[in-house]
């Protein structure tokens, strides 16, 4: 493990290899799983003064969903999530042909909100829990994701580089620099 001020990584960073394979994968991971994307309060808050232009990409069924339930709920670990259609997709995913993308990113790329994805999204496959007095970040590895570390090894993409930026929106420019310069060391 890897401890920087308050954060806990795992040392896979540094030597894990990922890079996202839509083409295989289809975005799956936006309709499979336990519940919806885990979300952080301050996200709750910018989604709730952004849910308007978001909904032009959203799909009859999830605004119907979000009309009926909010955009999220509070999970088993009394943590926002993001509200599910019929305990399935996101209610932020959109079919674009056979794959699954995110309107919430559809409505930042059109410079419609400045709030690009979660952070449990844009820094996937790293999952960040917060506890009393520090922060966790460790590997999801789940089957749907299989051919993206394959994709990763084959191509040379060290898990570090493909979420680069979203480890300096989210974790700091200084966490990612150390982890880069631990990484070069090794």
């Amino acid at each position: 493990m890897i401890l920087i001020n308050n954060y806990i990584i795992t040392d896979e960073i540094l030597t894990e290899n990922f890079s996202c394979n839509i083409e295989q994968c289809k975005g799956i991971c936006c309709v499979e799983g336990d519940s919806g994307a885990p979300l952080t309060f301050d996200e709750v808050e910018c989604l709730k003064k952004n849910i308007h232009k978001i909904y032009k990409y959203l799909s009859a069924k999830s605004i119907d969903t979000i009309t009926k339930h909010n955009f999220y709920y509070i999970d088993v670990d009394n943590e926002p999530v993001t509200q599910l259609n019929d305990n399935k997709e996101c209610v932020f995913a959109i079919f674009e042909k056979d794959i699954v993308r995110c309107a919430i990113q559809k409505a930042y790329v059109n410079k419609d909100i400045e709030f690009s994805k979660p952070a449990s999204c844009a820094l996937y496959p790293l999952r960040i829990k917060k506890y009393k007095d520090f922060v966790a970040v460790n590997i999801h590895r789940w089957d749907i994701c299989k051919s993206s570390f394959e994709y990763g090894k084959t191509n040379n993409i060290s898990l570090l580089e493909y979420c680069k930026d979203s480890i300096i929106n989210h974790l700091g420019e200084y966490v990612y620099e150390y982890l880069k310069k631990l990484k070069q060391e090794k």
